[in-house]
């Protein structure tokens, strides 16, 4: 299997959707209320499940998968909210209360949830979509 960009768009879209419904289910059960969540906070799940689909394309060695996936999210992460908070003042979320913080920007506990959420991607719903 090769790469396609039809299959790129697809893999795209759908880690935006997940991720938009991933953060609005938790955003939401987590103020008891509805809230919409900011496109910036999505991409990064439709970035993720690219970075997803280009190891899965090379038929990358787990381990290799697994640092890649935690180094993607962690550093997507650290980038977006480093420079919302740098240049337009906003703290898209706020990790200084959890230990193992950086600047309240990420911390070691929602690192792991980002990378069991990037391996449960990869391994669950990318097979079904590009087909084993």
């Amino acid at each position: 299997m090769g790469f396609s960009v039809e299959a790129l768009l697809v893999i795209l879209v759908s880690g935006l959707c997940i991720g938009w419904l991933a953060e609005f289910s938790y955003r939401s059960l987590e103020k008891e209320k509805i809230v919409w969540p900011l496109f910036v906070n999505v991409y990064m799940y439709g970035c993720t499940a690219v970075a997803s689909y280009l190891l899965y394309l090379y038929n990358a060695p787990t381990v290799t998968v697994i640092l890649v996936l935690f180094f993607v999210t962690t550093g997507i992460e650290l980038g977006t909210g480093y420079l919302f908070l740098r240049f337009k003042k906003v703290r898209l979320w706020d990790y200084s209360e959890n230990v193992y913080n950086y600047k309240g920007i990420i911390c070691a506990e929602f690192s792991l949830y980002w990378l069991g959420a990037a391996l449960l991607y990869y391994y669950v719903v990318l097979p079904s979509i590009v087909g084993v």
